[in-house]
């Protein structure tokens, strides 16, 4: 009964993880892809999309919570990538 009730648990953290990384890839991506910030909210927008369409409240939390990690990291990147051009251009 125990390992049954750890077992999925286990499952349902290992799904919350996965579904925030996968919301959390598309803004990324949207960044990689497009070097703009356009790109990074075109992306939050599928994983917004995504996220809606996964109708458990639980992988909705997890799609928020990939959604603003994605995107504060896509934000942050591009910022990178602007300070090491401007850094280059001195």
């Amino acid at each position: 009964m125990v390992c049954r009730i750890f077992r999925e648990t286990a499952a349902m953290i290992l799904m919350f993880l996965v579904m925030v990384f996968v919301h959390a890839l598309l803004p990324l991506l949207g960044a990689w892809l497009t070097r703009s910030r356009s790109g990074v909210v075109l992306g939050g927008v599928v994983a917004a999309i995504v996220g809606l369409v996964s109708a458990t409240p639980i992988l909705m939390g997890a799609g928020v919570a990939g959604l603003l990690l994605g995107m504060w990291s896509g934000f942050s990147w591009l910022k990178r990538q602007e300070s090491k051009k401007r850094a280059g251009a001195r």
